[in-house]
């Protein structure tokens, strides 16, 4: 399948595939990445993704490490998000190459170990509100402010 990729396409896919074999090897873990809003339409997906990992190269590994990068999103899903990991995986590692916010952030909080470059960045954990169009999550005391001018 990959043969019928550009070139390029190519090589980046055998440089990724080379970096998750060093890092489920050196963690001896099986690896998986999030990039995007934690949202809670987003749960089946992520449900159906850990059970068929449970299944791949390092199958006999109890440690999964989750790379994660996000800007935040609803706090209720994190605790499926992390029942459905702990339900599988003994040990959680959470790898944040450059941010988790927010939603992100608590996911990290339940992990057993947090693997960050010195620029990468947690946090705020702040509550967040839908806003007029219902199309984005805002901060919540932002609205309040409104309301009080």
């Amino acid at each position: 399948m990959a043969n019928n990729l550009p070139v390029f396409d190519q090589t980046i896919l055998a440089s990724v595939g080379k970096a998750e074999a060093d890092i489920e090897g050196s963690l001896d873990c099986q690896l998986m990445y999030f990039y995007g809003e934690i949202r809670s339409g987003k749960l089946t997906l992520f449900r159906n993704f850990v059970e068929n990992r449970v299944g791949c190269p390092h199958a006999n590994s109890k440690t999964l490490a989750i790379c994660l990068t996000t800007p935040g999103g609803e706090v209720e899903p994190v605790e499926n998000m992390v029942d459905i990991v702990r339900h599988h995986y003994d040990t959680i590692y959470f790898i944040v190459p450059s941010a988790a916010y927010s939603a992100g952030t608590i996911f990290c909080m339940s992990g057993d170990k947090i693997y960050r470059d010195y620029s990468s960045s947690l946090g705020p954990i702040d509550p967040q509100v839908p806003d007029k169009e219902n199309k984005y999550l805002v901060p919540a005391p932002g609205y309040l402010d409104k309301v009080a001018e």
